[in-house]
């Protein structure tokens, strides 16, 4: 196999699990948007069970972002709805990509003549953060493991071989996901924290900053280590496949889209001024 196959393997299952649903979601409120709706509300209300729930209160439905009734301000409520969609879809992606991952693909970087199952291909750890190397290189064939380069060392591997590992796969993703709703549940309490509009923008700004910051030195780390020759860090947060570099990506946008698209100063403002939406008493 080509060694962009491999990747394929773990990255379009992970792609297509994620996205074809969300076509088919778009395409249903499209043409049936009560029926759209009620399986948004199903999918959003189930994924982020801690933070969105719905009680009955006198024959009337109510739906509440933590402790903020939403059931009064449908423009609210459907922005919020709308936003935690994007985001489930964000998250959902990246434990799509770590189950097929783990499921399809075994990787490791010794080159080993006598094992037939493996495949192995030249590989430069800073492919990890200089894309482009592993872009320029993803049709390259299996090298010959009895090549004494490979023997000592000299030249970097990376071996894939296949697999089905249901179990570890689906623990690893369960767990995956399960940390991120855990993750979101804490940063929203923490962002309803705020009283005023002005504090959000700051908390927004500061995030952001922040979450560029630590992805920007990450990879100047990496590409340092890279340089002298220090490999334990790298190997451990190896791109192994383009599974990796999509989790790295939907888990970075995840982290936007938390902040930057929920309407966080709508709520506050909401939770604020709740007279000036005419609740029902």
């Amino acid at each position: 196999m080509k060694r962009y196959e491999y990747g394929l393997c773990a990255g379009l299952p992970a792609l297509a699990t994620s996205v074809v649903p969300f076509v088919l979601l778009v395409f249903i409120n499209l043409c049936w948007r009560e029926r759209g709706t009620a399986i948004l509300h199903w999918i959003v209300s189930n994924a982020f069970s801690a933070i969105i729930t719905r009680k009955k209160d006198n024959g009337l439905m109510r739906w509440f972002f933590k402790d903020i009734d939403l059931t009064h301000s449908e423009e609210l409520m459907a922005k919020v709805f709308s936003s935690l969609l994007g985001l489930f879809f964000l998250l959902f992606t990246v434990t799509a990509s770590l189950f097929w991952q783990t499921l399809l693909l075994n990787i490791s970087y010794t080159c080993n003549p006598n094992d037939g199952s493996m495949e192995c291909f030249e590989y430069d750890l800073k492919e990890n953060v200089e894309f482009w190397k592993a872009f320029s290189r993803l049709s390259d064939d299996p090298i010959d493991c009895n090549n004494v380069k490979y023997q000592n060392g000299s030249v970097g591997v990376i071996c894939y071989q296949i697999v089905f590992n249901i179990g570890a796969a689906s623990g690893a993703s369960y767990g995956g996901f399960k940390l991120c709703m855990i993750a979101v549940n804490a940063a929203t309490s923490l962002m309803l924290l705020h009283k005023k509009s002005r504090s959000i923008t700051r908390t927004k700004i500061i995030v952001g900053f922040l979450m560029t910051a630590i992805y920007t030195a990450f990879l100047a780390f990496e590409i340092v280590e890279s340089d002298k020759g220090s490999t334990n860090l790298i190997v451990s947060l190896d791109s192994r496949s383009l599974a990796i570099y999509l989790q790295l990506v939907m888990g970075f946008f995840a982290g936007f889209a938390f902040v930057f698209y929920i309407p966080w100063k709508d709520l506050v403002a909401f939770q604020n001024h709740l007279d000036l939406y005419d609740p029902i008493v």
